[in-house]
């Protein structure tokens, strides 16, 4: 399939950037250029307020998702983080859920999608785009994660030792986020399917360990 290419609109990261920019970078600046202090801690205070304005204005406007059949690609708003395609569980909104190395089920915030837009009767070229983005990242998930941990399912007796471990963590994290979700009445889960497998495989495998010694 396709890699997933997302970045928000020029209009919004301009604006987005700009607004950081003014209320973390300008704005700071000119109460330290006021403020009743030496003029080397004058100039500190305004050359930092202003780097710091700069450097966050220019990673909101940088700001994506890179997503393929190996890894997605979360360039955020302060961090940039690679995570791979194999440990994320699902997406929900404008948010990554993904199994950390020790099996814990972490998040990331996708910020090159548009932030929610209210729940506002009229329409209007921004809930609209919203709506588009959020469906189109839904979408590519669903069909690079979700129709495929049947799938993982059955490839579970080919896996080595570390593989199967990996398998098992990520499809705890999936139970997690899932019952998560269905307080909510989302759709049935499914990683219970790949736990099951997991189990049962580990069983098996036991039971050939106890019967060759």
């Amino acid at each position: 399939m396709d890699p997933l290419w997302l970045a928000r609109e020029p209009a919004g990261r301009h604006g987005s950037a700009a607004t950081a920019f003014l209320l973390l970078g300008a704005a700071p600046a000119a109460v330290f250029a006021v403020a009743p202090v030496s003029a080397l801690a004058t100039a500190l205070g305004v050359a930092c307020a202003l780097a710091s304005g700069i450097a966050l204005a220019v990673r909101i406007e940088r700001a994506l998702v890179y997503a393929d059949e190996d890894a997605v690609l979360l360039r955020g708003y302060l961090r940039t983080r690679r995570v791979a395609l194999a440990d994320v569980v699902g997406v929900e909104g404008n948010t990554l859920f993904w199994c950390g190395p020790r099996g814990g089920l972490r998040s990331s915030r996708l910020a090159a999608l548009s932030d929610p837009v209210g729940r506002s009767p009229v329409p209007s070229p921004a809930s609209d785009l919203n709506r588009l983005e959020r469906l189109r990242t839904q979408e590519w998930f669903e069909q690079a994660v979700g129709v495929r941990i049947k799938w993982r399912a059955r490839l579970v007796g080919h896996l080595d030792d570390d593989a199967l471990a990996r398998e098992a963590r990520v499809a705890a994290a999936g139970v997690r986020w899932e019952s998560r979700r269905h307080r909510h009445k989302q759709p049935r889960p499914r990683w219970g399917v790949l736990r099951t497998a997991v189990e049962q495989e580990r069983a098996l495998r036991v039971r050939a360990a106890t019967q060759h010694r």
